[in-house]
Parts: structure tokens; sequence; C-alpha cells
């Protein structure tokens, strides 16, 4: 199977994108779908959709508890993903960590806000599961205590905020900085950057 870009490019699935029925792929396919949108390619935009809209959709309908709630989410999630696409850095973050982000605020942008955290709470961690960007990154991760490691994810790849962080586990907001700041220490020192 082929298509053909609205740039005149042909794109087959393959290594860089992959066919529509495809489960999801690794991060270097993502990040390349969303380099295409970034500049405009209609088609890789519907590849992505393809590969991430049902996740997307579950982690909204998680968060808001209601069908129509979450279609509308992820509609505008993938409105933002339009927009913004070519602000994406693949040196900040990982791709579908970046999308499953833009979904959870959409979706939290139309949770009434006496239920944010109550609906927060249910959420799994692998709700948006990642690939880390390299193997390492997993066994340094591993090696962290059990709250101080599930903080992290949280933080870096769900994009809560410390503050949400306390909530959720039920700590001191003081107590989540120090998680992630000796978890980041932790990690540095298990990947060996002496920055």
């Amino acid at each position: 199977m082929k298509a053909q870009s609205p740039a005149g490019k042909t794109i087959y699935p393959g290594p860089h994108i992959p066919a529509a029925n495809s489960l999801p792929g690794t991060a270097t396919d993502l990040e390349a779908l969303l380099a295409l949108i970034g500049q405009g390619d209609r088609c890789a935009f519907r590849y992505l959709y393809d590969r991430v809209a049902g996740r997307m959709f579950a982690t909204a309908r998680r968060i808001l508890g209601d069908r129509e709630l979450a279609e509308d989410a992820v509609q505008e999630a993938f409105v933002r993903i339009w927009r913004s696409a070519a602000k994406f850095d693949p040196a900040r973050g990982v791709a579908l960590a970046w999308v499953g982000r833009i979904v959870r605020n959409a979706a939290l942008d139309r949770l009434p806000k006496e239920r944010d955290m109550g609906r927060i709470e249910d959420i799994e961690l692998a709700v948006m599961p990642v690939e880390p960007p390299s193997a390492r990154v997993g066994q340094c991760l591993k090696k962290l205590p059990d709250q101080q490691g599930k903080a992290m994810v949280l933080m870096y790849v769900h994009g809560m905020t410390h503050s949400e962080l306390a909530e959720y586990f039920g700590a001191p907001l003081g107590t989540v900085k120090s998680w992630i700041r000796r978890g980041l220490a932790m990690l540095r020192i298990c990947m060996g950057v002496t920055e």
C-alpha cells in the first residue's frame, strides 16, 4: 500500500511510515510523522491518527468517564497536534509522550474543576506506554524506589505537575519535589551523565 502526500511525495508504509493497522511503532516512527505533520503533510497526519487515536480515546475516556466528552477531547487534541507538530523536539522527549500529554490536557480542560483529581486517580500508568529512548533508561528507572519511579513517569511522560503528584500520592508537596530531584540525580548517575 502507498499513499500520496499533499506535497506530492509517495509514502510507503514501512520502517518510517507503518501501515495504519500495525501496532504502535517506535518513537522514531512517531517523530518522523510529527516532522511531516509540522510541514503540513495531511497523509502523515492520517497515519498518526490511525496509529494513536485508539489510545488517545482510551486515555480521554478514563479521565472524563464519558464517551462524548472523550471524543471531543480527542478531536481537540488532534487539532492541537496539527497546529503545533512543528514545535515537537525529539531532544526534549518521546513523541508518544508528547501526544499523550496533549490528549491528557485536552481531556482535563473538559473536566469539571471539582472532579479533576478524582478522575486522575483512576488513571493507570499503562494508559500511554512509551518506549524509553534506550533500554538503559528503562533499566535505570527500574532501579528507583517504586513511588519515586512512578512519580518520574507521571511527571515526565504524563505531564502531571508537582501539586498533582502530591495529591495523587497523598504525600506532602516538598516530599514529591524531593522524589523528583533525587530521582533525576539517580538517573544521571545511572546513565553516566556528568553535567
